[in-house]
């Protein structure tokens, strides 16, 4: 399995860190933000961060007081994100109203026509009325009235959902793999998605889904969690992600304890995690040669899924640092 993070954290009796973790991310902010859909992702995202912030073997008030910072920083950080969003939308969302996708520009009073698997949706799957609203690749919403088959546009926006320059490349995994990390990558903001061939990737890229069904899963994805445009999935040879470690901002995703919290650009626009067998010597002796940094959580073993949004996470609350 990818991540072999074996370092166990251990803890005197009493209320643990992992339960003050969760009681301050429920009490932190206001109830505005309690309302928030994001609310439940928020307490998932400080515990995540908590353990990464957290030091392997030290005493426990040094790691409560990591703890303590992290689930400051990670609160502060998606605090700022989710009012900001709260400010920028001048109406309020009606979620009854269906999203669809369509690849064209949006302009008041234009008359576009969705591709045939929207309309299908817009009819059958959740039979739509009237009313829906359409988003692109260029992070447009459009309110529309439907006419047949057809949409009037009403009114455009700029979606204030955030979109971060952050790539994250995995490993070739299995295909019931791609359709977890393509929903939970599109919800954390992440703008691309790489997939590569590494020594022991379970699958070949050949074994991944269509152009066409990965398409329909990131369309999908963006639908459900309302952001401006679907995720980017592609494919990226080894050594071109060798490459990306000549900018300072790419970080690998590591298994081995002495791999420790790297120290690097707080921007990191590129994460790179290995496979579910992890990470072979020769590809390692490659990340040494370009000086990659590296990092390790002290977990147990995370699978490829798992450790791609862990990894993540780190990332997005390290940039909302700088």
């Amino acid at each position: 399995m990818v991540m072999a993070c074996t370092v166990c954290i251990s803890h005197s009796a009493g209320s643990t860190p992992s339960s003050w973790v969760s009681r301050t991310a429920m009490n932190s902010g206001s109830s505005k933000e309690k309302s928030s859909p994001f609310s439940r992702k928020k307490v998932m995202a400080v515990s995540i961060l908590a353990l990464i912030s957290s030091s392997v073997g030290g005493a426990r008030s040094k790691f409560e007081a990591k703890v303590r910072e992290s689930v400051n920083i990670m609160g502060r950080f998606l605090s700022k994100w989710t009012y900001s969003l709260a400010r920028a939308v001048k109406r309020p969302h009606n979620h009854d109203v269906i999203r669809l996708y369509v690849d064209e520009w949006f302009e008041v009073g234009s008359v576009v026509t969705p591709p045939a698997e929207e309309l299908r949706y817009l009819r059958t799957v959740r039979r739509g009325g009237a009313q829906a609203e359409l988003f692109n690749r260029a992070g447009q919403v459009a309110q529309v009235t439907f006419e047949g088959n057809s949409a009037r546009i009403d009114s455009v926006i700029q979606s204030p959902w955030p979109v971060h320059p952050l790539r994250v490349a995995v490993g070739a995994p299995e295909p019931a793999v791609v359709k977890r990390l393509i929903a939970s990558l599109s919800e954390l903001g992440v703008a691309e998605l790489l997939f590569f061939k590494a020594d022991r990737s379970q699958a070949g890229l050949a074994r991944l889904p269509s152009d066409d069904k990965l398409n329909r899963l990131t369309i999908e994805a963006a639908r459900q969690c309302e952001r401006p445009q679907p995720l980017k999935v592609s494919v990226i040879e080894f050594d071109a992600l060798l490459e990306q470690f000549s900018t300072g901002r790419a970080i690998v995703f590591d298994e081995h304890p002495e791999a420790g919290e790297a120290i690097v650009d707080q921007k990191v626009e590129l994460l790179v995690v290995g496979p579910e067998g992890g990470w072979s010597p020769q590809e390692r002796e490659a990340f040494a040669t370009v000086s990659a940094p590296a990092l390790h959580l002290p977990t147990p073993i995370l699978r490829v899924s798992t450790a791609a949004i862990a990894g993540t996470v780190w990332c997005l609350a390290h940039r909302s640092m700088a």
